[in-house]
């Protein structure tokens, strides 16, 4: 089980770092924006779905400038972050207008698990590296699903069980398997089935391996600190 509420902590304590060691992220996104060319529809309501600091927000501002742009996340730090990126407002304006709101794209604090959006309300559902943060699968894609129009898409990248190995292995010398150090990472068919199972039609998978070198693992766990990727497992080691 995922711990939500650390979830959310951790990422807001890292939204000031986040950007400076999220060069997986970034990648990612790029590579999801590539695959938007594809598509036959133009969409008009856009939701991205663990938005953070921006990145994939970014891509959407710039590919698809016309349509309404919801940006949510669970950490409203990080929506502070994005918001100062995408949509910045001069402190005295903000002071003026306080409920002001940009022109085309909104903020929401909000769980993936409880979307405050209306049925079939989303042309098109965007997710980057967020997904792997949710223990029930089928829970979190039937809620996309909802949200989704039933002509809607949905484009996601997870993390797949190989990451982080090297520092599960590196633990296992340390306390054997005794203790939960990482996320335990759907795979492909995991993934797969659960779209399926959540009513989504035509899903097509597939994956593609990036690698991050380090020095040593002191210097990959400073990196994942940095960015709010630490173990929010509900059966870690607090100490």
């Amino acid at each position: 089980m995922i711990d939500r509420r650390a979830v959310a902590q951790h990422f807001s304590r890292a939204a000031q770092t986040y950007d400076a060691a999220a060069v997986l992220q970034q990648e990612v996104a790029s590579r999801l924006a590539e695959r938007w060319p594809l598509l036959k529809i133009q969409p008009q309501q856009i939701m991205d779905l663990g938005a953070g600091t921006g990145f994939l927000s970014q891509h959407l501002r710039t590919y698809y400038a016309q349509a309404q742009l919801v940006a949510v996340d669970l950490s409203m730090s990080m929506l502070q972050q994005c918001r100062a990126k995408l949509a910045p407002i001069p402190a005295w304006w903000q002071k003026l207008n306080p409920f002001y709101a940009e022109p085309g794209i909104a903020f929401v604090n909000a769980d993936a698990y409880q979307l405050p959006f209306a049925d079939n309300s989303m042309d098109m559902l965007v997710s980057s590296l967020m997904l792997q943060w949710c223990d029930d699968l089928p829970s979190v894609l039937a809620e996309c699903r909802r949200v989704l129009k039933p002509n809607g898409v949905l484009f996601m990248a997870s993390l797949g069980p190989d990451t982080l190995k090297e520092i599960r292995l590196a633990w296992q010398q340390v306390d054997g398997e005794t203790a939960e150090h990482t996320l335990n990472f759907a795979d492909l068919h995991d993934l797969g089935d659960a779209l399926g199972r959540a009513g989504f039609s035509d899903p097509v998978c597939d994956v593609e391996h990036i690698t991050l070198t380090y020095a040593d693992v002191p210097a990959a766990l400073k990196d994942l600190k940095a960015i709010g990727a630490t173990n929010a497992s509900g059966q870690r080691q607090k100490g």
